[in-house]
């Protein structure tokens, strides 16, 4: 049970982030969208590590 909840975390973090760059580039500034986008695959990395590793 417990180990599932750094996933559900995760996916959580990244829905926000995508949700707030959509919200970023509606209001016109591509570059603030993409870079909340980049941060994405380092919380994946992080995630995946520390479910390998724990």
């Amino acid at each position: 049970m417990w180990s599932i909840i750094p996933i559900m975390l995760a996916i959580f973090i990244c829905y926000r982030l995508v949700m707030h760059s959509l919200a970023t580039f509606h209001d016109g500034n591509k570059m603030g969208g993409i870079a909340i986008l980049s941060i994405i695959p380092f919380i994946i990395f992080i995630t995946i590590c520390y479910q390998l590793f724990k």
